[in-house]
């Protein structure tokens, strides 16, 4: 490594000694003019990249369609507000976490068979809950056929 060398948005200015672990640390310039101290192994690697600072700066642009769902697709927000409906019940107290009803583990999450009833759920540990969606996709798809079949 030497001065000029570019690291995505940061140019190195010259060595600056070593830290506590003898490991060479690198004098670097981001774009937006703060210099910073960065180890040569993160540099190289590309795990340091700029000073940290452009996250905050960056519009929400990355995935602007999920957002829209998220935020304007009726089921996305039914089943939005199920979810926090539960949540907020459970830490207030006024529903009770149980053990998983099909194994009996106690680290359970709650499943929602109907979105429209948030407080109405079944508790499922995360191996017998990730069993259970498969399920539920292969039970929405034969009523499809068969709503299909008789129109």
């Amino acid at each position: 490594m030497k001065e000029g060398d570019r690291f995505g948005m940061l140019t190195v200015l010259g060595e600056a000694g070593r830290d506590r672990f003898r490991h060479i640390l690198w004098r670097c310039r981001c774009d937006c003019g703060i210099e910073l101290l960065a180890p040569g192994s993160r540099l190289k690697i590309g795990d340091r990249k700029t000073c940290g600072r452009h996250r905050i700066r960056q519009p929400r642009r990355y995935y602007p369609e999920k957002q829209r769902q998220y935020y304007y697709d009726p089921v996305q927000h039914e089943r939005h507000v199920a979810r926090y409906t539960t949540n907020h019940a459970v830490k207030a107290r006024t529903l009770v976490k149980r053990p998983c009803v099909q194994c009996g583990s106690p680290d359970s999450q709650a499943h929602h068979l109907d979105y429209s009833q948030p407080l109405k759920v079944q508790w499922l540990c995360v191996p017998c809950h990730n069993l259970e969606h498969p399920k539920r996709k292969a039970l929405i798809l034969a009523l499809e056929k068969a709503v299909g079949k008789e129109t």
